[in-house]
């Protein structure tokens, strides 16, 4: 990739996971395309257009608090970016703490923004495992 492009995805990823800990969902949505694609999960139907990625963000960050957001590029390739990312965060009005980690592949245009995202994740989250008492989450 070049160091332009490579550049360009960090910055996307960066003002993601600002905009996540913010909880500034119209604020996220800028960061797509009025036309993306946006996979959440291998198994569900994609989301089409900025207006239902704002909607998701509206409904997903009103139910967190104190989150944390962290990613680290794992290859920037021509037309593409793969990162891994970790979020940690209680639900609104508990002190149950939510960790989800997974894998993200975000395709840019020739201005930085996000025309088509898909990500492979998981959580955990209080009472699906003993772990969940050994984690920071």
């Amino acid at each position: 990739m070049l160091a332009k492009e490579e550049q360009a995805f960090r910055n996307w990823l960066a003002a993601f996971g600002k905009r996540m800990e913010s909880g500034e969902s119209n604020a996220m949505a800028a960061l797509f395309a009025a036309d993306v694609v946006f996979h959440l999960s291998p198994f569900d139907a994609p989301l089409r257009g900025r207006e239902a990625v704002e909607d998701h963000f509206r409904k997903t960050l009103a139910a967190r608090e104190s989150i944390r957001f962290t990613a680290e590029v794992i290859t920037p390739a021509h037309d593409e970016g793969w990162a891994h990312w970790a979020c940690g965060f209680t639900r609104t009005g508990t002190d149950d703490p939510v960790r989800q980690e997974g894998i993200m592949r975000v395709v840019l245009d020739d201005s930085g923004i996000c025309t088509h995202l898909q990500q492979w994740w998981n959580s955990i989250e209080p009472g699906q495992s003993d772990l969940m008492r050994d984690t920071d989450a």
